[in-house]
C-alpha cells in the first residue's frame, strides 16, 4: 500500500479558499500498474460518494481494475479526512487530497470543474468553476481570477 497526495498551486486575486464538494468531486486520474510500470490509456475517474466492493478480499474501495497486462488487482481509497480546501493566500504547493493506492500508482491529474470559490472581501462564492484553463471574473468586488492552476502527484 502506497499513498499518494494530491498538491496544487495557483497563482491568484482576491480569492479566500478554492475547494470541492468531497462527496460529489470526480477526480480524472492518469495511472500506471505498479507491478509491470504499464501506464493505462485513457484518464480515469473516482468519486468518493462511489464505492465498489473489492473484487478479491473483503471491503470497498472508491477505485478498482485489474491491468490488461500483468492481470494484477489494483484499487484506490480516497483517504477518509485528507480532503482540504486551497487556501488563495499563500502561493505555494498545499496538499488537497491523499489516495491510499494498491497495485497501482497515481502519476497524473486533471483538476476539470466542480470547484468552488470563495472571494476575500465578502465571501461571496462562485460554483462549479472549471480549472482545466484559467478563471476570470468580474464583480462588485473587482477582479476574482484563478490562474496558473497546477496540480503535482506526490508519494507520501
Amino acid at each position: 500500500m502506497v499513498r499518494f497526495s494530491i498538491y496544487v498551486k495557483a497563482e491568484t486575486e482576491n480569492v479566500e479558499t478554492l475547494f470541492f464538494n468531497p462527496d460529489e468531486y470526480v477526480w480524472n486520474i492518469m495511472v500506471k500498474c505498479a507491478n509491470c510500470k504499464e501506464v493505462y490509456d485513457n484518464w480515469q475517474t473516482l468519486c468518493k460518494s462511489v464505492t465498489k466492493p473489492l473484487r478479491v478480499g473483503r471491503g470497498y474501495v472508491h477505485y478498482s481494475s485489474k491491468c490488461k497486462f500483468c492481470k494484477m488487482e489494483n484499487s484506490i481509497i480516497i483517504m477518509e479526512d485528507s480532503m482540504k480546501p486551497y487556501d488563495g493566500n499563500r502561493n505555494d504547493f498545499q496538499p488537497i487530497a491523499t489516495f491510499e493506492c494498491r497495485g497501482i500508482e497515481l502519476i497524473g491529474i486533471r483538476p476539470g470543474g466542480g470547484w468552488i470559490v470563495t472571494t476575500k472581501r465578502n465571501n461571496s462564492t462562485f460554483t462549479d468553476i472549471n480549472l482545466d484553463e484559467d478563471y476570470v471574473e468580474y464583480n462588485e468586488e473587482g477582479v476574482l481570477s484563478i490562474l496558473d492552476f497546477e496540480c503535482q502527484v506526490r508519494r507520501s
